[in-house]
């Protein structure tokens, strides 16, 4: 099986810190919120070795980019892997609820953007 190197990219890191302290402080549920950061942090930190257990995305535009879904609770991580560099690109976290499973093309070229700009 093959290892790879996992990198977390700063808006992915931000949209958790977010997630995790809206549902701390503004929901007031603090103990939700850890286990949501700690169920995350697995999911993402499980793709250094198990990147395959993992559908590619629906949307058609996404999958044709190699981008690849990861379910955790109602968040969709998405992620990029470089199969060159043997890297987990970036990670993304979306609510799914928010997002109703439907992406406009803005938002389609932001996250495009935002996980294949900082190539090693």
């Amino acid at each position: 099986m093959t290892a790879y190197q996992l990198r977390v990219g700063a808006q992915a890191q931000e949209d958790i810190t977010g997630i995790v302290r809206y549902i701390g402080q503004v929901l007031l549920e603090p103990r939700t919120a850890g286990k949501l950061y700690r169920l995350i942090k697995e999911g993402v930190l499980s793709l250094e070795q198990m990147l395959d257990r993992n559908p590619y995305e629906t949307d058609d535009r996404l999958r044709a980019l190699g981008i690849w879904k990861l379910l955790v609770k109602n968040y969709k991580i998405l992620y990029f892997v470089d199969g060159e560099h043997q890297l987990v690109q970036d990670v993304e976290p979306l609510d799914l609820g928010r997002q109703q499973g439907f992406f406009h093309a803005g938002a389609v070229q932001q996250l495009i953007h935002r996980l294949k700009e900082e190539k090693f």
